[in-house]
């Protein structure tokens, strides 16, 4: 491929649900709960998914799940996550605002996924605008996981 890609930085991750989903379960809400909710995925439709969670003192544990949504629109995740379709993995840039909202919770604060990356993905860098490529170096210098959630506030 001709594309290049820049890592930005971590995009951490959350299980989130909606208070009425949530609510189905007693707490303190187990990794192994997460089986008895409906559930949301992102990406391609795939014959096995699982989340994987990393927990207090290095525990780590596989969910897997069916999923009763498969899409590759992020932001179709958070809406059918906000609307109680099912439990979702999101970023948490992404679930912030909802999260502060009390349209969602952190299902399992203590339990994440391993962290996503942010990258600039872009044509190669040969006869690429000097405007652009002063844009991507802006990018890697600044980006935080905390100006990348205002920036989503301000859009």
């Amino acid at each position: 491929s001709d594309l290049v890609r820049k890592v930005l930085g971590p995009s951490e991750q959350r299980i989130v649900a909606a208070p009425s989903l949530a609510a189905e379960l007693k707490a303190p809400i187990l990794p192994a709960d997460l089986s008895r909710l409906p559930a949301l995925g992102l990406g391609p439709m795939q014959r096995d998914h699982a989340w994987t969670l990393h927990g207090p003192d290095g525990a780590g544990v596989r969910i897997p799940y069916k999923p009763r949504l498969v899409t590759d629109d992020m932001s179709q995740l958070l809406y059918a996550a906000t609307e109680g379709v099912g439990v979702a993995q999101l970023p948490t840039i992404v679930a912030n605002a909802a999260l502060a909202a009390g349209r969602l919770v952190d299902l399992l604060p203590q339990w994440t996924p391993p962290p996503g990356e942010v990258q600039a993905v872009f044509p190669t860098r040969r006869g690429l605008l000097p405007s652009v490529r002063s844009f991507i170096d802006f990018l890697a210098d600044n980006y935080t996981a905390e100006t990348a959630e205002q920036a989503l506030r301000r859009a």
